[in-house]
C-alpha cells in the first residue's frame, strides 16, 4: 500500500515517543520541528498519535527488551500503516498515555510556537 511521504514522516517522528530510551530536550525539539513542517493540524497529529501510532507502538515501552534505536520504515508501514485513518466510533484517549504525555505536551507547545 502507498502512503504519502508526509504521513510516513509523521509516523516515524511520533513512533520515537515509544522507543525504550529517554528523549532529551533536543530530541523533543527535533521532533516538534519536523511535525510543525507537516501539513497536519495539532488535532490531526493527536489523532494520528492516539489511533495509528500508539496502538502499534505501545507494547515497545511495556517490553523488557523493547526497541531502543528506531523503528525502521518497513516496520512502520507494516504495523502502523494498516491503522491509517481508522478511528473507533468512540474516541477514548489511550489508557497508557502517561507513557508519552509529558513529551507530547512539550511537542504541542513547540509546534504552536513554531507555527505562530
Amino acid at each position: 500500500m502507498y502512503y504519502q511521504e508526509e504521513r510516513l514522516l509523521v509516523w516515524d517522528a511520533l513512533s520515537e515517543l515509544f522507543l525504550d530510551t529517554e528523549l532529551s530536550e533536543r530530541d523533543v525539539k527535533r521532533l516538534a520541528d519536523g511535525l510543525a513542517q507537516s501539513p497536519y493540524s495539532i488535532a490531526e497529529l493527536k489523532d494520528i498519535l492516539y489511533f495509528e501510532v500508539y496502538p502499534a507502538c505501545k507494547w515497545n515501552l511495556l517490553s523488557v527488551a523493547g526497541e531502543w534505536a528506531f523503528f525502521d520504515r518497513r516496520w512502520i508501514i507494516e504495523n502502523i500503516g494498516p491503522r491509517h485513518n481508522k478511528r473507533p466510533w468512540l474516541k477514548v484517549p489511550p489508557v497508557r498515555q502517561w507513557m508519552f504525555r509529558d513529551h507530547w505536551q512539550a511537542i504541542i507547545r513547540m509546534i504552536n510556537s513554531s507555527r505562530a
